[in-house]
């Protein structure tokens, strides 16, 4: 499996319960190489480098909302960017965590949503 198999695993998996929970969600579509002009122009309109692959916009437990970066194992590297967002998320009154493979998101989304 990759990681862009993970995601769409994950996506299948909150739209099982997106409608009954009211979700509002989006995956934030960071990877990706692009050319030094594309990203720079990308940049302008608002991509963030390191923002969480997905975003709840839902409350939930004791937070405002949820941040996710799922990697696709264990070994995958977390960037420094992607750590400075997560801590920005918490300052900010939201949840948010690395999840390393399919059932640590699953995990992490159930405990918010589900429980």
């Amino acid at each position: 499996m990759t990681e862009k198999d993970i995601h769409l695993a994950f996506c299948d998996f909150i739209r099982l319960h997106e409608k009954r929970l009211d979700l509002l969600w989006l995956h934030i579509a960071n990877e990706g190489k692009r050319t030094p002009w594309s990203g720079s122009e990308l940049k302008r309109m608002g991509l963030r480098p390191g923002a969480s692959d997905f975003l709840f916009l839902n409350p939930c437990e004791d937070y405002t909302y949820l941040a996710i970066e799922l990697k696709l194992d264990k070994k995958a590297r977390c960037s420094l960017v992607q750590h400075e967002f997560l801590a920005h998320v918490k300052r900010s009154g939201g949840y948010g965590s690395f999840a390393y493979g399919l059932d640590e998101a699953i995990d992490i989304f159930k405990t918010f949503y589900l429980s």
